[in-house]
């Protein structure tokens, strides 16, 4: 498993993080059966500096690079690969407009009102 996900990360303890996890338990299942889109997107993000994240799947399950990790607080690692709003339920009246125009195939953009107006 290591093998598979060393490639992804610059940060030990969001690699070691990213190793505990039982990713068999989770919708994603393990890294090395990532479709090859969602391990570049990791890649991608891992690689920044600038906190980023990304939701994937039916259950919107959060990956996020270690820049994001402040953002997290207490609710880091428990969040790595966990449903986006099981993480941040506070946010789902706002977000999940936004997340269904985005997986629904619409680009919008910052400035898009979330509301979809």
């Amino acid at each position: 498993m290591k093998s598979a996900l060393n490639k992804f990360t610059g940060d030990l303890s969001l690699e070691e993080a990213i190793l505990a996890k039982d990713w068999s338990a989770t919708e994603l299942g393990p890294p090395a059966t990532w479709p090859q889109s969602l391990r570049s997107i990791v890649a991608l993000i891992f690689a920044s500096g600038k906190p980023m994240f990304v939701v994937w799947g039916p259950s919107r399950t959060l990956l996020y690079n270690d820049a994001y990790v402040p953002l997290l607080g207490a609710k880091h690692p428990s969040a790595l690969g966990m449903p986006f709003f099981s993480v941040w339920p506070d946010a789902q009246s706002d977000v999940a407009p936004l997340f269904e125009r985005l997986f629904g195939g619409t680009v919008v953009k910052q400035s898009d009102n979330m509301d979809g107006n």
